[in-house]
C-alpha cells in the first residue's frame, strides 16, 4: 500500500526545507492530487461511489495549502481532446464529438487556478520500463 497524501505532503515540505533552502519549487502532480478544493454536489457523490466510499480529500495540493497557508499553491487542470497517456500502461483518450481542436486557457473552477485545454496528449516515454 502506498503512502497517504499527508505523508506525501510532509515528505514534500521536508525535502523543500532541506534541499531547496527556501527557493521556489514546482511540485508536479496531476488529476485528483492537484485539486485545491473538494468536489461538490453530484460530482462529489459520483467520485465517492467509484472510489469505494473513500472521500479522496484533501488532495496533495489541498493538503499543502491547508496545512501551510503561507505557501503560494496553484493548480492547473490540463485536459486533452484526444491522444494517449501512461497510467500502469498506455491508455487512449478518445475524441468526443464536437471537441474543440484549438487550445485554450481560462480561469479554473474553485478546485483549480487555471484550466488548459490541449488538442492532443502524447503518452510518456521511458528510457527503462517503469517499476
Amino acid at each position: 500500500m502506498g503512502r497517504s497524501r499527508q505523508e506525501d505532503g510532509h515528505h514534500l515540505l521536508q525535502q523543500w526545507a532541506t534541499a531547496c533552502d527556501g527557493a521556489r519549487i514546482v511540485g508536479i502532480c496531476g488529476s485528483l492530487h492537484a485539486r485545491l478544493a473538494p468536489e461538490r454536489g453530484m460530482a462529489r457523490l459520483v467520485r465517492k461511489a467509484v472510489s469505494g466510499g473513500e472521500e479522496l480529500w484533501p488532495s496533495l495540493a489541498g493538503w499543502v495549502r491547508q496545512f501551510q497557508p503561507a505557501l503560494s499553491v496553484a493548480a492547473i487542470n490540463v485536459r486533452f481532446a484526444a491522444g494517449g497517456f501512461f497510467n500502469m500502461g498506455e491508455r487512449t483518450i478518445y475524441p468526443s464529438p464536437g471537441a474543440l481542436a484549438e487550445p485554450w486557457v481560462h480561469g479554473g473552477q474553485p478546485a483549480y487556478t487555471l484550466e488548459l485545454w490541449l488538442p492532443r496528449a502524447t503518452p510518456a516515454t521511458f528510457l527503462a520500463p517503469p517499476s
